[in-house]
């Protein structure tokens, strides 16, 4: 499975930026199965991408900081992604299911 890990994004905004969006996008039509960010320092969203050929994957823009010494809840806020593969028809990977704790 091909998951792509970008340091990226505007640090302490909670919303991806347009470029964020469109290099999720363009990674899962070319086969990766997961984006998931960092740099924010904070939570940002995560968005459901269906590639041009059926396939779904996810673009988990940022999980926060997951060790910080920043006093703010913002920026000592995490989520742990949980995400589910399994072997498609063709033999392939595919993402069945995902999650956070």
């Amino acid at each position: 499975a091909v998951i792509v890990t970008p340091h990226w994004g505007d640090e302490y905004s909670h919303e991806p930026n347009d470029q964020q969006r469109r290099w999720a996008a363009e990674w899962i039509e070319s086969g990766a199965l997961a984006v998931i960010g960092n740099h924010p320092h904070v939570l940002q969203p995560w968005e459901r991408i269906i590639a041009s050929d059926g396939r779904e994957g996810i673009a988990i823009y940022s999980l926060g900081n997951f060790a910080s010494h920043q006093p703010e809840l913002a920026k000592r806020s995490t989520a742990l992604a949980v995400l589910e593969l399994r072997p498609d028809g063709a033999g392939r990977l595919a993402l069945t299911g995902a999650g956070y704790v």
